[in-house]
């Protein structure tokens, strides 16, 4: 999985670390990993109340909905594990519920 992260940094497309729910329902990024130029950058949601993202009625007319922070290697290799190991524990969690609720079933 980590490969394929690194794929899709390498070719220009953002890794998406967090996702949150926007006002109408949509799900948008929280924060995501962007490799540009060399470089890492954790793009990340500046305005909480951002009309623009569906998370309220600000217009950021003074500020960026976004911000965008360089970081290091190291840091954006943590992050990545972070999310693989997030997901599969999801995933782990997921199969162990499924597992339950068919044993559940089959007693009945």
């Amino acid at each position: 999985m980590l490969k394929e992260m690194l794929g899709e940094l390498r070719a220009g497309n953002p890794v998406v670390l967090s996702k949150r729910q926007a006002q109408n329902g949509d799900v948008i990024p929280d924060d995501f990993l962007i490799f540009e130029d060399g470089r890492y950058y954790i793009s990340a949601i500046n305005c909480q109340s951002s009309g623009a993202l569906g998370l309220g009625n600000c217009h950021c007319q003074s500020h960026h909905p976004r911000m965008e922070t360089r970081v290091s290697r190291t840091l954006a290799l943590a992050e990545l594990r972070a999310l693989i190991a997030r997901n599969n524990q999801e995933r782990h969690d997921r199969d162990a519920e499924i597992a339950w609720l068919d044993q559940a079933i089959a007693g009945l």
